[in-house]
């Protein structure tokens, strides 16, 4: 084709391609003022309030860079780990709409879900993201999955459906550090 018909698609990408580059040095620069900030004094929750408005910023400008879509989960870690639940929540939620196609990437997000669920008090709606790993086609945390499942039917006094759990990971192949547990309970 001639030059002038490839001129818009020849923009675009240079555009894109800048946006990529500045996504990219901004999430570095707010990783490394989160890591300044806690090797300090090795305090969570004050290098998550030194970074927040920056993951923001990055949210907000970035969105659909492979930096701003890799920040909803770096972020949503940080939340996690800040116990700021309700937040980690919403960023595993919004990364699992945009990054969940991948298998690995959508179990980890699901058990993520799943546990800050737990953490708040919400064991059915846990459960639901449990489920959608253990009843899924990839094996990737699928132990994982089934023993929170396990507990959370202990939890609502489901012996039966807990007990199943147990017995999958049991005789799922392979090495699980939940097998020796498993073993154990369905004794």
């Amino acid at each position: 084709p001639p030059r002038s018909t490839l001129f818009p698609y020849t923009t675009l990408f240079r555009s894109f391609q800048q946006s990529e580059i500045k996504a990219s040095e901004l999430a570095a620069k707010v990783y490394e003022k989160y890591e300044k900030q806690y090797s300090q004094d090795r305090d969570v929750r004050k290098g998550y309030d030194a970074v927040k408005d920056d993951f923001k910023t990055l949210f907000d400008e970035y969105p659909n860079t492979s930096a701003g879509r890799m920040a909803l989960i770096n972020f949503g870690k940080l939340c996690f780990e800040a116990k700021a639940y309700d937040q980690a929540f919403d960023l595993y939620s919004r990364a699992l709409s945009t990054l969940g196609d991948k298998a690995g990437v959508k179990n980890f997000l699901l058990c993520a879900l799943g546990t800050v669920c737990e953490l708040k008090n919400e064991p059915e709606q846990g459960k639901s993201y449990y489920l959608r790993v253990e009843k899924g086609t990839s094996d990737l945390l699928k132990d994982d999955a089934r023993f929170a499942l396990a507990l959370i039917y202990e939890k609502l006094n489901d012996t039966h459906a807990s007990r199943l759990m147990y017995e999958k990971i049991a005789e799922s192949p392979g090495v699980s550090m939940y097998k020796d547990i498993a073993q154990a309970r369905i004794k």
